[in-house]
């Protein structure tokens, strides 16, 4: 599991069995709460490799599995986890009122790493 606070998620090229999930969280403060999902138009994965323009996944659907505490899953494709190397990703909320939100919500990323099979 990563949640938006630990911001790493590492697995083994090819492999498909390990879900992602993230809890979606607004940042204030110095504290964060959780982003209440009830009711959005949809959630969608973008991540591509570090230092390259294309995406690996462009805007694929994710599953809100606990709307009231903002978490949300995907499960990755034989073809999302076929190149090794750093990637970043995002994920974007379309709620009822079709206002857009990203996170995390700073500069940061969720660095997804995909380790070379023996």
């Amino acid at each position: 599991m990563v949640k938006i606070a630990d911001l790493n998620f590492n697995l083994k090229q090819g492999d498909t069995h390990k879900d992602l999930t993230v809890a979606l969280k607004h940042q204030s403060s110095g504290t964060s709460s959780a982003v209440d999902l009830d009711g959005v138009k949809s959630v969608k994965l973008y991540m591509k490799k570090r230092n390259s323009l294309e995406k690996k996944i462009d805007g694929e659907t994710m599953t809100v599995t606990d709307a009231t505490n903002g978490y949300v899953g995907y499960s990755f494709s034989a073809s999302d986890v076929d190149t090794p190397g750093i990637y970043d990703a995002e994920v974007e909320v379309v709620f009822s009122d079709d206002s857009i939100e990203t996170f995390p919500e700073t500069l940061d990323r969720i660095v997804i790493n995909i380790y070379e099979e023996l």
